[in-house]
């Protein structure tokens, strides 16, 4: 675990929904570092926001973290009981400190998360199209206007959080998505709806 020194960097276009300014001498970050990285090469970065608030870096994910070239920045203190402003300015925090201290590839900059984190991280992928060129959403999703409900068992109160259309338009050109969920996600139904008759459909 670290702590980023300095000051947060300063953004030209900020959204009002995201946090931007942490005293970040009170803020951790989990960052590995692949050992075939040398500083020669650039190298993609992962940023994850996880459903709670204390993550390490799951062992499993080394190998392949280091076969893809990504290196991998996790805040803290970004669970689902967070405030979703925290969650996400952390995140984007994370990319650009994570940047000034590594050699990044600009085009692969993924941001992805778990649950509530997933929708989290798919919603920034929207807010900051551009810098972020990826989202990969696991068990959680939503889409920026409402979905027809074909797979859905939870029908309520799920699935949508608007983004205006220039953002959508943005996001379409400039990020690619990609989604997991498994058998017995209790959303699988809603994020099988949300990829269907919202990303695919309006062909992100």
């Amino acid at each position: 675990m670290i702590h980023f020194v300095g000051a947060p960097p300063k953004m030209k276009a900020k959204s009002a929904e995201l946090q931007y300014d942490f005293d970040l001498a009170k803020e951790m970050f989990e960052i590995f570092v692949p050992k075939n990285y040398s500083g020669g090469e650039r190298f993609g970065l992962f940023v994850f926001i996880d459903s709670q608030n204390d993550m390490t870096l799951p062992k499993e994910w080394r190998s392949i973290l280091e076969q893809r070239k990504l290196i991998c920045a996790i805040p803290q203190r970004v669970g689902n009981d967070q405030p979703t402003a925290r969650r996400m300015g952390l995140a984007v925090i994370g990319i650009l400190k994570t940047t000034e201290q590594y050699r990044i590839d600009p085009k692969r900059i993924v941001v992805s998360g778990f649950s509530g984190g997933a929708r989290c991280a798919l919603h920034l992928a929207f807010v900051h199209a551009g810098l972020i060129s990826g989202s990969l959403s696991i068990c959680g999703a939503d889409f920026y206007e409402p979905v027809s409900k074909v797979k859905a068992v939870y029908t309520q109160g799920y699935g949508v959080w608007p983004v205006g259309r220039d953002m959508a338009v943005r996001a379409k050109s400039a990020v690619r998505f990609a989604f997991i969920t498994g058998d017995k996600d209790p959303r699988r139904g809603n994020i099988l709806d949300i990829y269907e008759g919202g990303f695919v459909k309006n062909g992100a």
